[in-house]
């Protein structure tokens, strides 16, 4: 029997690579292989898995969707869960700001919040290091595209060359008339 597990399966969806994946996921359960196949694949961005993917049976035969926190109660169990002996009963007050998040970010939050009070040689996670360590990666998350924008590389990529050029161009066509 096969165990294939791809994390981030988005990431191999790019149009180029997806009639391979289809391949792929075909030829698992071959006449060489009687035992069968198990594809275990994670995304968070399913929007992205192409339906003759998601949709067509023997590719993916169950899709488990990890829903966001749904109320203060599940946040509570979360995040003190990842506060571990940091958590402190004031740490209640950041609770509505973690509905609607995910598991993974509550994650983060707890851990950033640490390592913010160890650089602060705090041996404790204050209401305030936790509101910031929320602030931050909240931050982060709403800067979507932005944090790293995409731009050509080479030569007169940049937009003053390109507007030069345009410049060059203009007048060149205006002294031809």
């Amino acid at each position: 029997p096969v165990l294939m597990i791809v994390e981030e399966i988005d990431v191999y969806l790019r149009n180029d690579d997806k009639a391979q994946i289809l391949n792929v996921l075909d030829g698992l359960e071959s006449p060489n292989n009687p035992r069968g196949a198990l594809l275990l694949a994670t995304t968070n961005y399913p929007e992205v898995i192409d339906e003759r993917i998601s949709k067509r049976p023997g590719r993916m035969d169950r899709i488990v969707v990890i829903p966001t926190i749904q109320d203060t109660d599940q946040a509570a169990l979360m995040l003190s869960r990842y506060m571990g002996p940091q958590w402190q009963e004031d740490h209640r007050t950041v609770l509505p700001h973690l509905v609607g998040q995910t598991g993974a970010f509550v994650r983060e939050v707890a851990l950033y919040a640490r390592m913010l009070a160890a650089h602060n040689r705090q041996t404790s996670v204050s209401l305030n290091i936790l509101e910031e360590s929320i602030a931050s990666l909240s931050n982060q998350i709403s800067t979507g595209d932005d944090l790293m924008p995409r731009r050509r590389i080479g030569f007169g990529s940049s937009s003053l060359a390109n507007s030069r050029r345009n410049q060059a161009v203009s007048a060149s066509d205006e002294s031809t008339t």
